[in-house]
């Protein structure tokens, strides 16, 4: 087996962080997805008081690494729940593809050119993000319906949530950077699951990272109302910049 080209968790989170540095304004991209996540926002501001919350977040990247990455949210209680209004979801979907494609191209378009034109790559991605993101919806709906109507079943649904994102997480990537269609970005990025290596690695780093960041960032959001979200919003808009220029970085170099 050949040397791999691609770089260690530590050199690629290192060469992000000069990435986000080069390109602070697009910090405001994951900003504004933590504050469109209505129902996140409302969770988390209305705990505190006597009902202190701790706890710790694990994630597979996004296109969009935001505060909700590290953020281990209190419970909902009982049963399966859609956050937005249904009839809000096509509007979501919309503005969170139009926001991810600008924002994954401008960061692809910098590391390779040193420039972006974020309404460009709007322009240039939306297709192919809003395609990704419509499938992940679709099934997302169609899990939480089946896990309403086979109710011991639902324990299965948080592992089996992981996997999916464990499996298709590069897909969004490699939309942006390979320009590929869903269909190939999702066959490729299971491919590279399956295999395991470096992606396994990078996964499981990822993983821990996340891990790290969230405890702290569960303090603070979870427990000192709409400010606390707003701070931890605020403070981890960066964080989530140099982690998807990480994973850009990461699918670069798989595919170069």
């Amino acid at each position: 087996m050949g040397e791999s080209n691609v770089p260690d968790f530590r050199s690629l989170l290192g060469d992000a962080r000069s990435v986000a540095g080069s390109v602070p304004i697009l910090a405001a991209v994951p900003f504004v997805t933590a504050l469109l996540a209505i129902d996140n926002v409302r969770r988390a501001a209305t705990t505190g008081g006597y009902d202190f919350h701790l706890g710790v977040a694990f994630r597979f990247p996004t296109a969009v690494v935001d505060l909700w990455a590290f953020v281990s949210l209190p419970a909902a209680g009982a049963g399966v729940r859609v956050a937005e209004p249904v009839w809000l979801i096509p509007v979501f979907v919309l503005v969170q593809s139009a926001l991810a494609a600008g924002y994954l191209g401008s960061i692809d378009q910098w590391i390779e050119e040193r420039r972006f034109d974020f309404l460009r790559n709007v322009e240039r991605h939306v297709r192919g993000i809003l395609g990704y993101n419509v499938l992940v919806w679709a099934v997302t709906l169609a899990v939480l319906g089946f896990g309403l109507l086979a109710g011991p079943l639902l324990l299965v649904l948080v592992p089996a949530f992981l996997l999916f994102n464990y499996l298709f997480f590069a897909a969004p990537y490699l939309i942006v950077v390979r320009g590929d269609g869903v269909g190939e970005a999702l066959g490729r990025s299971y491919e590279w699951a399956v295999a395991g290596d470096e992606y396994f690695a990078f996964a499981v780093q990822f993983l821990v990272a996340v891990a790290l960041v969230s405890v702290p960032t569960t303090l603070v959001a979870a427990n000192f109302g709409i400010v606390g979200v707003a701070v931890a919003a605020l403070c981890t808009a960066p964080v989530g910049l140099t982690f998807s220029a990480a994973t850009t970085l990461f699918v670069r170099a798989k595919t170069g």
